[in-house]
């Protein structure tokens, strides 16, 4: 993580967090900091500019299917509560002799090369708003393929923008298929990003709101979206007229790509309705049993967009026509359960809809998705289909629930040992005991936040890990021992607060009397302190 990206997270102001406060000192120079990873901001992201407009949609097979009851719940707040994060541990945290978990991989991908080109109707659109850019005003796009194929996508589509009448107002050049080399693989539930920048607006704004409207490279089709508001452009709502009497024009300056992780930075809070927004996919059925696809995608919420925390499966209601609650899917165990869904990213999942025992339900049938006391519509690519009763004379409760927990699979996680030494924790080291060879050093290591900017900062987020590096008396050469930090997980330090940690280091049997120093690390490259301890004869 590169410490612009921390300043700006830092800096950054989620919509429950008073403004910007002042500049943070980074200038501390590091103790050490060898080969860390680091995150780079690829070329889609600088395209698109303050805007947030990536994202991720994966496709789940069919798992089993739980029954569930009909009836709402008693309370939506309670119903759709957050995940609640554990609070601060009490005490000294007790040491474990543990290895760090190693980095997860992505699965195997097939290749882009190999897969037949997306189609309109495997795919859907959502498009954020408007960003400054140098005059011209520049947004994000994403296709997703909610389809049970994998399909590619390449090039760049043709794009135009709509008023709410659905006039065109700008209008791009045409599609362009690309080369091999740049397609970009979709399996079920794939994503590709697409920066849009439009430019030379010289009349009075379009009637609002605008839509986007892609045609796809190849003859793949067309797809359109409403435009997302996602905070105030500084320059207005429409492009700076740079060339009177001459068309405005919209384009994408760069092909289709895959999006990038979040870098994280900080304890992410509870999805709000505002920055979500859901998708249906098509509707199967398979032994009795309607199922489908579903996707629920982060797009932002802010400039710049924050990660949030999304209940790996929320309370999502079955309603008629009329509005009326036909059945609830709750929550899978564990309870509590949440994923980490950056802006631009999806998780996703399957519901099933089986045994329909009761008179026909007034049509058509339509999802909302219960989001911390809010609703919130999903966009139902297909009709939901009633499936027939298998059941004997009486009458139970349709069966309506998750086949398994949301999750992101097939993206790679931010790495999760990327610790920068700006990050905005101290450590202190207890005094050190004198101890004799072969013995073992007992020692403390107190981690507290001296971020400015009330951030919660979780350690096991940031750097699940830490070197304890032992310089023995008269050697400049380090033995080097990295071990699991022990800390619960979702558990967060406020600002301000400390955690403090028991730690055990063996001594070798054959170390020399004198002097050691002992340097304790964030991970290999995160905040660190080093102290001083005898080695007794």
């Amino acid at each position: 993580m590169k410490r612009g990206r921390i300043e700006t997270l830092l800096r950054s102001q989620p919509p429950d967090e008073p403004d910007y406060r002042g500049a943070l000192d980074l200038d501390r120079e590091p103790l050490d900091r060898p080969g860390a990873t680091r995150v780079r901001r690829g070329a889609v992201v600088a395209a698109i500019g303050a805007t947030a407009m990536l994202a991720v949609v994966i496709g789940l097979t069919a798992g089993r299917l739980a029954s569930n009851r009909s009836e709402p719940s008693s309370s939506m707040a309670g119903a759709a509560s957050a995940t609640p994060h554990a609070s601060l541990p009490a005490g000294v945290i007790p040491w474990i002799d543990a290895t760090p978990a190693p980095s997860p991989t992505p699965g195997a991908t097939a290749r882009p090369d190999s897969l037949p080109s997306c189609s309109a109707r495997a795919l859907a659109l959502v498009a954020s708003g408007w960003s400054g850019a140098t005059g011209s005003l520049a947004g994000g796009a994403l296709v997703v393929n909610v389809s049970s194929e994998p399909c590619r996508v390449a090039g760049k589509p043709a794009v135009g923008l709509l008023d709410a009448t659905g006039a065109v107002v700008a209008r791009g050049g045409a599609a362009e298929p690309g080369t091999a080399a740049e397609a970009v693989a979709l399996p079920p539930g794939g994503v590709a990003v697409a920066a849009i920048v439009w430019t030379n607006w010289c009349a009075a704004a379009p009637p609002s709101p605008l839509s986007l409207r892609l045609d796809l490279p190849n003859g793949g089709g067309q797809l359109s979206a409403p435009l997302r508001a996602i905070g105030p452009i500084g320059g207005g709502s429409v492009p700076r007229c740079d060339a009177p009497g001459a068309a405005s024009t919209i384009g994408v300056p760069i092909p289709f790509a895959p999006p990038e992780p979040s870098a994280g930075g900080y304890q992410p809070r509870a999805c709000a309705p505002a920055q979500l927004t859901a998708f249906a996919g098509k509707w199967l059925s398979n032994g009795g049993t309607s199922w489908a696809n579903l996707v629920i995608v982060n797009f932002g919420g802010g400039p710049g967009g924050f990660d949030c925390r999304l209940p790996t499966s929320p309370v999502l209601e079955l309603r008629d026509a009329r509005g009326r609650l036909l059945a609830t899917a709750e929550p899978m165990p564990p309870a509590g359960a949440s994923v980490v869904l950056p802006p631009g990213w999806a998780a996703v999942t399957q519901i099933g809809f089986a045994n329909w025992c009761s008179a026909p339900p007034s049509l058509p049938l339509h999802l909302n998705l219960v989001v911390s006391g809010s609703r919130v519509d999903v966009i139902a690519r297909s009709t939901i289909y009633v499936p027939a009763c298998m059941s004997g004379s009486q009458t139970p409760p349709p069966i309506f629930a998750y086949g398994n927990p949301m999750t992101l699979p097939g993206t790679t996680p931010p790495t999760p040992d990327s610790c920068d030494p700006a990050l905005p924790l101290s450590v202190g080291l207890s005094a050190l005991p004198s101890v004799r060879p072969g013995g073992t050093l007992i020692y403390t290591v107190t981690l507290t936040n001296r971020s400015a900017y009330d951030k919660t900062l979780d350690p096991g987020a940031f750097c699940p890990s830490y070197t304890e590096r032992l310089f023995l008396p008269g050697s400049g050469t380090s033995l080097e021992t990295r071990l699991a930090l022990n800390w619960p997980s979702g558990a967060s330090i406020p600002r301000g607060a400390t955690a403090t940690f028991e730690m055990r280091l063996k001594i070798p049997a054959d170390a020399p009397p004198g002097t050691a120093t002992l340097v304790w690390q964030l991970g290999k490259s995160g905040p660190a302190a080093k102290a001083t301890f005898k080695i007794e004869s």
